[in-house]
């Protein structure tokens, strides 16, 4: 069990910090340039809120992260969890309702609901390897828990108004 934590640990490290340049001499020489550019992104210029909406967003981003930050310190491995079980909300709630929205007019989804779901399974399937690697405690499993409640509930009241 140990050595497959390991491995595990492992390919979570390579995939982490993989560098697209490393590939770049083994891409074709068509297709050299691709690999070696990443775009520029400026990180330290920060747009100021303009809005009410703006500002609860930033407030609100500030306090999950100050919460995350305190809670989990520095075992990323911990708060990946608690990311990915929220990663998977969005797809089960889209799924949900499409099948939902698709049965009350009796039409066909075009494969959507089906496409929802294998992302909502996707983000499982990081899970269960991010669980092999860190092991989730009683308390982080309760913030699983919550946070999975408070962005089902928030996305499956939300997302209907908007349609």
């Amino acid at each position: 069990m140990q050595a497959k934590a390991e491995r595990i640990g492992e390919s979570l490290k390579l995939a982490l910090f993989y560098r697209p340049e490393d590939d770049a001499p083994r891409a074709p020489k068509q297709l050299r340039h691709l690999v070696t550019a990443t775009p520029h992104v400026d990180l330290t210029v920060h747009h100021t809120a303009k809005g009410v909406s703006d500002r609860f967003a930033l407030g609100f981003t500030k306090l999950l992260r100050w919460c995350a930050d305190t809670s989990f310190a520095k075992r990323y491995g911990h708060r990946a969890i608690v990311l990915e079980t929220v990663a998977a909300v969005p797809g089960m709630v889209g799924a949900t309702l499409t099948h939902l929205r698709c049965l009350r007019r009796m039409e066909d989804d075009k494969g959507w609901i089906r496409t929802l779901m294998e992302e909502a399974e996707n983000e499982r399937m990081h899970l269960m390897t991010f669980i092999e690697v860190a092991k989730p405690t009683l308390f982080e499993r309760f913030v699983v828990l919550a946070a999975q409640w408070v962005f089902y509930l928030d996305f499956f009241c939300a997302l209907p108004r908007q349609r």
